[in-house]
C-alpha cells in the first residue's frame, strides 16, 4: 500500500470516526435517559459536550499545524478518542460522560481540519473537489453502519455504549495506519498570521463560512429530533424511528458518491447550488406527511439529494485561492463545527418549549437560508474564477 493510499484513506477513516459519534445521538437520547434515569432534554444537551469539544478542537486547529506535526497530532487524537470510548463502559456514570465526551469531540475537531488539509495538499484542484466529496461519502458510510449496529445492538439488551465499540475500532485501524505513514507538512516560510490570511481572502469565502454553520446546524436539529417525532407525532416504533437516522446516511453514501463521480466533469459552483436547493425542499415532506410508511423513503431520498453539501461548499472556497491553507481549511471547518456544536442545546431548548416538530421545521429554514448564502458564494466566485 502506497503512502498515497495510507493517508488518503486515515483521512476518510477520520470522518467515519466523527460521523460514528454524531449519528447515533439522536438513537441514543432514549437509551441513555432509561439508563441513567434523565429526562430526553437533559440528555441531548449533555451532547452539547461532544458538539462543543469538536468546534474547541476546530479553534486549536488554527494554530496547532503551526508547531505540532500532523503525524503526532493524529497518533494523539485517535489514542484520546478509542481510551475515552472505553471508559464508557468502564466508568459508567452519567457525570463522567459529559468529560468523555468532550474529550473526544475535542480530539475528532482536531482530526477533521488535519484529514481535510492533507486532501488538499496531495491532490490537484482538478481532483481536490471530488476526493474532499468522498470523504464525506465514508462520512455517511460510517453515519449507515454505526446506526444500523447500534439499532440492533439496543434491541439485544446490550449496553447503551455497545454502538461505540464500532468507532473505537475505527479510530484503532486509524492509529495504526498512521503509525506507518508520512503526511505532507507547511512549510515554515508558507505560514502567515491570522490577521494576513483573514484579509487575503475573498467575500464569497466568508459567505460559504457561514453557509456551512447554518447547513450543520439544520442538519442536526432535524436529526437529533426525527426519531423522537417520528414515535410521538406518528406512532413509529422505537427501532424504525431509529432506522430513520440509517437511512439518511445511506442515501447521502449514494448521492455522495454520484456527486464525485459527476464532478470529474461538472462545475463545482453549479453542483452546489444544485445540492442546496434539493437539500431544503427534500426536507418538508419529513414534517408535513403523516403516513409512517413513507418516512423511510423520505429521509433516504433527503439524504441522496444532499450530493455532498457540506464539501461542495468547503471545495466552492477552497477553489476561491490559489493554494488553500491549513489555515483556510480549519476555519471552513470551524464554522460547520460551531453548527453542530450549537445545535444539540439550541434544538434542546427549543423543543422543551415547543414540540420536536419544531426542530424539524427550524432545519428547513436553516436549509432555505444556505440556499441564499450559496447564490453569494457563487456569483462571487463566478467572477473570482
Amino acid at each position: 500500500m502506497s503512502n498515497l493510499i495510507r493517508v488518503t484513506l486515515i483521512s476518510f477513516l477520520a470522518y467515519a470516526v466523527m460521523s460514528g459519534m454524531l449519528a447515533q445521538i439522536g438513537i441514543l437520547i432514549g437509551p441513555i435517559s432509561q439508563h441513567f434515569g434523565e429526562e430526553t432534554t437533559i440528555v441531548s444537551n449533555q451532547f452539547s459536550w461532544l458538539t462543543v469539544g469538536i468546534l474547541v478542537g476546530s479553534v486549536i486547529s488554527l494554530f496547532i499545524f503551526d508547531y505540532v506535526r500532523i503525524k503526532t497530532l493524529n497518533l494523539l487524537v485517535f489514542t484520546a478518542i478509542t481510551l475515552a470510548i472505553v471508559g464508557f463502559y468502564a466508568v459508567d456514570l452519567y457525570w463522567v460522560n459529559s468529560i468523555l465526551l468532550g474529550i473526544i469531540g475535542t480530539a475528532c475537531g482536531i482530526a477533521l481540519p488535519a484529514a481535510a488539509i492533507v486532501i488538499s495538499r496531495v491532490y490537484t484542484p482538478a481532483r481536490r473537489a471530488t476526493m474532499l466529496v468522498i470523504t464525506d461519502a465514508s462520512f455517511s458510510l460510517s453515519g449507515t453502519f454505526c446506526t444500523a449496529l447500534v439499532v440492533v445492538y439496543l434491541a439485544n439488551g446490550l449496553h447503551w455504549s455497545s454502538g461505540y465499540s464500532t468507532v473505537a475500532a475505527l479510530a484503532l485501524v486509524t492509529l495504526v495506519l498512521t503509525a506507518f505513514s508520512t503526511f505532507p507538512e507547511v512549510p515554515h516560510e508558507d505560514q502567515q498570521t491570522i490577521k494576513q490570511e483573514l484579509s487575503s481572502w475573498p467575500i464569497g469565502i466568508y459567505f460559504c463560512m457561514l453557509a456551512l454553520l447554518i447547513y450543520l446546524t439544520g442538519q442536526n436539529f432535524i436529526l437529533i429530533w426525527l426519531p423522537n417525532y417520528a414515535q410521538q407525532a406518528i406512532s413509529m416504533s422505537a427501532s424504525d424511528a431509529g432506522g430513520l437516522i440509517s437511512n439518511f446516511w445511506a442515501g447521502m453514501l449514494g448521492g455522495q458518491l454520484i456527486a464525485a463521480a459527476i464532478l470529474i466533469k461538472a462545475d463545482t459552483r453549479t453542483m452546489t447550488l444544485l445540492a442546496a436547493i434539493l437539500t431544503a425542499f427534500s426536507t418538508i415532506p419529513l414534517w408535513s406527511v403523516n403516513n409512517p410508511n413513507y418516512m423511510p423513503y423520505l429521509t433516504f431520498c433527503w439524504g441522496f439529494v444532499t450530493l455532498g453539501l457540506l464539501k461542495l461548499i468547503l471545495s466552492l472556497a477552497t477553489e476561491m485561492v490559489e493554494v488553500p491553507s491549513p489555515r483556510l481549511v480549519s476555519v471552513l471547518l470551524m464554522a460547520a463545527t460551531t453548527g453542530t456544536a450549537i445545535s444539540p442545546s439550541l434544538s434542546s431548548m427549543l423543543v422543551a418549549a415547543t414540540a420536536p416538530s419544531i426542530a424539524l421545521k427550524m432545519g428547513t429554514g436553516c436549509f432555505l437560508l444556505v440556499i441564499l448564502l450559496v447564490v453569494f458564494a457563487y456569483h462571487t466566485a463566478s467572477r473570482k474564477l
